[in-house]
């Protein structure tokens, strides 16, 4: 259904969608009556009205006992709906921001134990294989346009290198979700095998992005060319990691399945 597609843009869990949906076609109800007509537990029920509440999609009336909820006026969810639009675009402003602020950090903290710099003849694969340290179980990558091949040298580096690393992350069982932009040629990796762990999809526009990048646990890489060769940088910034990762997941969820 388009209307949980939108829902779910908007952020909302399965149980506060159930809700607003059955509001919406019941009309003003009791909270026993959502939660034992939904087959909800109560608590997880009443939990979730209330973010309902909170994020203005749900009203309600009437004493703590006995309240009555309904789905909020219909200009007032528009206006939600318009908001998140805006946010969306926000959020393609600040990750580009984001980017000119990683590089002036690691400039600034070149010697920080908690950053690493990748340079050399093996900087390509050393990245890679300090990627899969840590325990986590997601990747999140975004990829340029033209950024992949240059950064890895060519593509017979680039296959050599993807063959091990799919292999070992795969044998670690970590998905990875890699975020092409508009004019980016993904690349030629079978997505429809469950078993290969990676999902892909396309944002709407051109980032004009100098560098990958990937999240990984606690850390964030970059990868990209300077001065005709290979360079990357790791930091361990739990901050600058959850930042970016809010940043992404926005998109994600705003882009199309890449084909």
């Amino acid at each position: 259904m388009e209307i949980n597609k939108s829902l779910e843009e908007l952020g909302l869990s399965q149980i506060e969608i159930a809700i607003y949906l059955y509001l919406l076609s019941k009309g003003e109800s009791l909270g026993s009556q959502i939660y034992k007509e939904n087959l909800l537990d109560k608590s997880s029920a009443y939990k979730a009205i209330a973010q309902l509440e909170r994020r203005g999609l749900v009203i309600s009336s009437g004493d703590s006992r006995n309240q009555i909820y309904k789905v909020a006026p219909k200009e007032q969810i528009l206006d939600l709906f318009e908001n998140r639009k805006q946010g969306i675009e926000q959020s393609k402003t600040l990750f580009i921001n984001a980017f000119a602020d990683i590089e002036k950090y690691s400039a600034q903290h070149y010697q920080n134990e908690n950053v690493q710099i990748f340079t050399g003849q093996d900087a390509h694969d050393r990245y890679h294989e300090t990627i899969l340290k840590g325990k986590f179980d997601l990747i999140r990558t975004i990829a340029a346009s033209d950024t992949a091949q240059k950064a890895a040298g060519n593509k017979k580096l680039l296959d050599k290198t993807n063959t091990w690393f799919i292999k070992e992350r795969v044998a670690r069982n970590i998905l990875i979700r890699v975020l092409y932009d508009k004019d980016t040629v993904p690349d030629k990796y079978d997505t429809s095998n469950p078993k290969l762990l990676k999902e892909c999809r396309r944002y709407s526009e051109r980032l004009n992005l100098s560098s990958m990048m990937s999240t990984f646990g606690d850390r964030v890489g970059f990868a990209t060319i300077k001065n005709g060769k290979f360079w990357s940088l790791i930091i361990k910034d739990q901050l600058i990691v959850d930042l970016l990762n809010s940043i992404y997941d926005s998109m994600w969820n705003k882009s199309d399945e890449s084909k």
